[in-house]
């Protein structure tokens, strides 16, 4: 049995504050998500994708075309046109989402060289390289169908969400 400890992540009413991700990676994370929810389709319009979670369509459309760009969906043209996946949901990470839309997550540093003192900001620029390695590496872990396999252990509650993480590999349980 795992150790197990809570995750959270705060929010007001339903609106989940997920800092350090953009709402277009987001949103692409929704869309690879839906897309490999319904595998029965050959292709799915924008517009379902859309309505399913209540994403702005032209925010849809954009996220659809880094998608396609990056390889992950594929775009059909014609009258059933639409989107698939390329890929299946176990061969899809969080990460490859996040960083088909957000590009290579990089520590900048956003200082001039003769601003503050060269050490410092070397050794700010380890710690944040090693922790945004961590965060590559655990994002890069979790796949669109181990995503999907878990939703349901999550809780909702007041001012907060709740979700059950192992200690072991920092997966979703």
């Amino acid at each position: 049995m795992s150790s197990e400890r809570e995750s959270q992540f705060f929010c007001s009413e339903d609106n989940i504050m997920l800092d350090g991700f953009s709402a277009s990676a987001i949103y692409g994370v929704h869309i690879i998500h839906y897309l490999s929810q319904h595998p029965e389709k050959p292709s799915i319009t924008s517009t379902e994708i859309a309505r399913a979670y209540n994403i702005p369509y032209d925010s849809t459309m954009k996220v659809l075309r880094q998608l396609a760009k990056s390889g992950l969906v594929m775009a059909h043209r014609g009258f059933k046109g639409g989107f698939s996946l390329r890929k299946t949901a176990q061969e899809i990470s969080l990460g490859d989402v996040v960083e088909s839309i957000e590009g290579s997550i990089e520590v900048r540093d956003p200082l001039a060289d003769t601003v503050g003192d060269g050490m410092i900001r070397a050794s700010i620029g380890t710690i944040m390289t090693e922790a945004l390695l961590t965060l590559r590496n655990s994002i890069k872990a979790i796949t669109i169908d181990h995503l999907g396999q878990h939703v349901h252990n999550v809780t909702m509650a007041p001012g907060r969400i709740t979700t059950q993480m192992s200690r072991s590999n920092n997966s979703l349980e």
